[in-house]
């Protein structure tokens, strides 16, 4: 499972973005295997916003079933 946070100040101001790259890269960072080594099936996004009065929270949550590649 790979997640990614942000939150927007007024709903404008970016104060950090969450993007589906770095929810990958949490992704294989909570697996323990490198980007070359895996493969990924079964990949499921959800992106949500939670709004506030004074900001937006935004999530990007990354699930797969990751199959690591031997090499012969």
């Amino acid at each position: 499972h790979g997640k990614s946070r942000g939150f927007l100040l007024l709903g404008v101001l970016p104060l950090g973005l969450a993007t589906q790259s770095r929810a990958m890269d949490d992704l294989y960072d909570n697996v323990g295997v490198k980007k070359e080594g895996a493969l990924l099936a079964n990949v499921y996004k959800v992106k949500d916003h939670f709004y506030f009065i004074l900001g937006t929270i935004t999530t990007c949550d990354v699930t797969a079933d990751v199959v690591k590649l031997n090499k012969k």
